[in-house]
Formats: C-alpha cells, structure tokens, sequence
C-alpha cells in the first residue's frame, strides 16, 4: 500500500521537525511541556480517527465496505 518513498520526511518537514525537537530539548518548566504533551496527545488521537474515517470512506466508495470490521456509517455530505 505505501512505497518507502511515503516515510521520507521532505527537508522542510525535517527541518521544523528539527526546530521543534531543539526547542524541547531546551525547555526547563515541566509543567508547560506536560501541557503541551497532553495537546499533542489529543491532536494526534483526533487526526488519527479522521484518518479511519477518510479510509473507511474511500473503501466504501471503491467496493470494500465489507473489509471494515464494524459497521460504516457515512455522511452524505
């Protein structure tokens, strides 16, 4: 399904990753980067359900409802 070209992060992408992982290497107040894990934590649970729902939409689009473990309810937005 993903190539090995697909995991490769392009040079901008690594370079704010990059920034990022300095920015938290240098911060001191627990509390705030405790704060921030917890958001982190929240957007990636979000955006990883609104990918199951991207992908259950497109295998019901393309004919394979049937693969998908629980019930497919999908908007017809």
């Amino acid at each position: 399904m993903f190539s090995e070209d697909d995991f490769k992060i392009s040079m901008e992408k690594e370079l704010r990753l990059r920034m990022v992982n300095d920015e938290i290497n240098h911060c001191d107040d627990i509390d705030e980067l405790r704060k921030q894990l917890i958001n982190v934590t929240r957007l990636f649970t979000q955006y990883q359900h609104l990918l199951e729902i991207a992908v259950k939409q497109l295998m019901v689009q393309d004919g394979y409802a049937f693969l998908t473990s629980d019930k497919i309810e999908i908007s017809k937005e």
